[in-house]
């Protein structure tokens, strides 16, 4: 009888002690900070957006542009046949993670060489460039866009953003004289600086020189 009980008890100890091993011990991955998250368990914040020195003047030579506002707009998400509220902010990328340049199009659908310019952009990306068409007029020149003209003005395409500005006044009326269109402006993705911005549709060899004169910069800005 006395052995019977020393083995129970030797047996009851034994269980007790992995029990109290097996709480101690903590999942994977729990009580240290993941990939992706901040030491307090939470996710790290994405980067502010800049909010000094906005505006729409762009670079001229060793002269820093101004940081092209962060504008509420509504639109399309590449290859997304929902419209939503789109933000500037979507293109901005200060580590260059995703791209160095993003590129504006902006135009009416009473012309045809800012869909020219973009369907030419999407056959063709530019690597390392997020593309942006902002659609401002309808047709005739000077009426505001509609969510209908959006859809007209993107039906052949959906690789690229496409925002609607109804008449621009949302922001790019301020940039340019939008009897000209289509009008383009380049930002430096890392610090949202206009490094460019003027009338005429461009080639992507012009696009591709821009984006390598902004990675021979330092994304520091000013």
């Amino acid at each position: 009888m006395h052995a019977r009980y020393v083995r129970r008890l030797v047996l009851a100890a034994f269980v007790l002690a992995a029990f109290v091993l097996g709480c101690s011990s903590s999942p994977p991955g729990d009580g240290a900070a993941q990939s992706g998250s901040s030491s307090d368990g939470g996710v790290d914040a994405a980067p502010a957006y800049p909010t000094e020195n906005l505006g729409w003047q762009p670079r001229i030579g060793a002269r820093r542009g101004q940081i092209i506002p962060d504008l509420s707009l509504r639109g399309y998400a590449p290859g997304s046949r929902t419209m939503q509220p789109v933000s500037i902010d979507v293109v901005y990328d200060p580590d260059g993670a995703r791209h160095d340049l993003a590129v504006f199009v902006v135009g009416g659908l009473w012309e045809g060489l800012s869909a020219q310019m973009l369907d030419e952009l999407e056959a063709a990306p530019p690597p390392r460039v997020a593309i942006v068409g902002v659609l401002v007029h309808g047709t005739p020149a000077g009426t505001p866009s509609t969510d209908a003209d959006l859809d007209r003005w993107r039906s052949t395409r959906g690789a690229s953003w496409a925002l609607l500005d109804p008449a621009g006044v949302a922001g790019f009326a301020r940039a340019f004289d939008l009897a000209a269109l289509p009008a383009v402006i380049m930002v430096d993705a890392r610090t949202m600086e206009i490094v460019f911005a003027g009338t005429g549709a461009l080639d992507r060899a012009a696009i591709e020189r821009e984006a390598g004169a902004v990675r021979a910069r330092s994304p520091a800005y000013p």
